[in-house]
């Protein structure tokens, strides 16, 4: 059923975000920028600090790698490409095209650990 709801929630995405940008800020900070291109979107991490307090309130759960490779798979059978990065490296890549011991989904562990590590 979850499932289900990403799939169309992907599927009208997808459609009506052929190009264009968007940002989102939280307290009036930089959180993120989306770039939409046809059958691709790249996800940019703006401000460290709030994306690590974000990060912080998300109650974790042992089924959060398995509901990323659900979301990568559909991303991949709708024929879309996800990306999140920070400013300078790529941190998660989801989707169309990737190849991974993990399948659609590559996950830069290394670079995601120092992301959120306190400076």
């Amino acid at each position: 059923m979850k499932e289900q709801l990403i799939e169309s929630a992907v599927a009208g995405a997808s459609r009506y975000l052929l190009s264009g940008k968007i940002r989102v800020s939280l307290d009036r900070n930089p959180l993120v920028s989306i770039e939409f291109n046809t059958g691709s979107a790249i996800l940019t991490l703006e401000d460290r600090h709030n994306i690590q307090k974000l990060y912080r309130a998300i109650p974790k759960s042992g089924d959060r790698f398995s509901n990323i490779k659900g979301l990568a798979n559909i991303l991949k059978r709708k024929n879309y490409l996800l990306q999140i990065r920070d400013d300078k490296d790529l941190l998660i890549e989801l989707g169309k095209g990737v190849h991974s011991i993990t399948g659609d989904l590559k996950v830069k562990v290394l670079k995601i650990r120092r992301y959120l590590k306190d400076e």
